[in-house]
């Protein structure tokens, strides 16, 4: 299976996304300043997410040293020997 493509529309549309930047670029750069810092600082915590508030979490090796036994258990119960029960086709 090979990769994905853009058909020809899609082509045409990212060309004139492209065209449409450029031209705001051009007609007013300090404008271009706050959207591209907002989608920078987007980009860099998707990509390095903030260690904050992470102080337990999860520790691989640990799991193995608490393991406890199943604390349920099967409480005997007392079912009437008249009824049986319902039967399935």
């Amino acid at each position: 299976m090979r990769g994905r493509r853009f058909s020809v529309a899609g082509y045409i549309i990212a060309g004139l996304i492209v065209i449409g930047v450029l031209e705001l670029f051009l007609r007013n750069p300090s404008g271009m300043l706050i959207p591209l810092l907002v989608f920078g600082l987007v980009f860099y915590f998707y990509k390095n997410p903030p260690k904050l508030g992470r102080r337990g979490g999860f520790q691989p090796g640990r799991q193995r040293e608490t393991k406890r036994r199943n604390t349920f258990r099967v409480i005997p119960g007392r079912k009437p020997d008249d009824e049986e029960p319902p039967k399935y086709h």
